[in-house]
């Protein structure tokens, strides 16, 4: 889910050029940070994990990803109680969730053009 309000918010603060500005540096950093999780997970590594998740919620909750900052939140929250079944469950949910949200971003971006 996304709420694209908060796109338009960040559009009317500081124009197009900000919104892909913004929308380069996501779609640059958090396939990374997804594989981060991803690897903390199979090394079962909960501090990393944590960490890996919490930069996954602050990367995406300014774009109203709020689907996507939720679950990482959560597999935040299993980290620190090392549940790995449940975690195996969030990471799968983690990457499709970032994997509609970099579709979604690559759609703005398409929208705006920058001259």
């Amino acid at each position: 889910m996304i709420d694209e309000s908060q796109v338009m918010r960040l559009e009317e603060i500081g124009g197009p050029a900000l919104v892909v500005s913004l929308i380069d540096i996501v779609q640059q950093e958090l396939p990374a940070r997804i594989a981060g999780v991803r690897a903390a997970l199979l090394g079962q590594d909960r501090e990393r994990l944590g960490s890996a998740a919490h930069s996954v919620v602050s990367s995406t909750g300014h774009f109203g990803a709020f689907g996507l900052s939720d679950v990482a939140r959560e597999t935040e929250l299993a980290a620190a109680q090392s549940d790995w079944p449940r975690l195996a469950e969030s990471v799968g949910r983690l990457e499709g969730l970032a994997e509609d949200f970099l579709s979604y971003l690559a759609r703005e971006r398409a929208r705006r053009s920058i001259d």
